[in-house]
């Protein structure tokens, strides 16, 4: 059950980042922002672990995790971006 919640998950996401991204360098803002969801997710992770860990045998919450760190990372970008003075992507 381990195997296939968390850890074929988790190859088919670096196999698909490794395909992709793979054949070229992440710029500085793109290391940023992986950084920012990594950091993010385990940030979520271990407040879960203390406050409710029943809560990490469900699947959902995972995927809940994951979007909410997307988003955020999403939502921070923009808002460098714009409080830089660039454009919105």
């Amino acid at each position: 059950m381990y195997n296939i919640i968390y850890v074929q998950p988790l190859a088919a996401i670096v196999a698909v980042f490794a395909w992709t991204l793979g054949s070229r360098k992440l710029s500085e803002p793109e290391r940023r922002a992986l950084k920012l969801v990594s950091g993010l997710m385990m940030l979520q992770l271990g407040l879960v672990l203390p406050i409710a860990p029943d809560l990490l045998s469900n699947m959902w919450i995972g995927l809940v995790v994951l979007i909410a760190a997307v988003v955020v990372t999403g939502a921070l970008v923009r808002a460098e971006n714009a409080f830089q003075g660039h454009a919105s992507p």
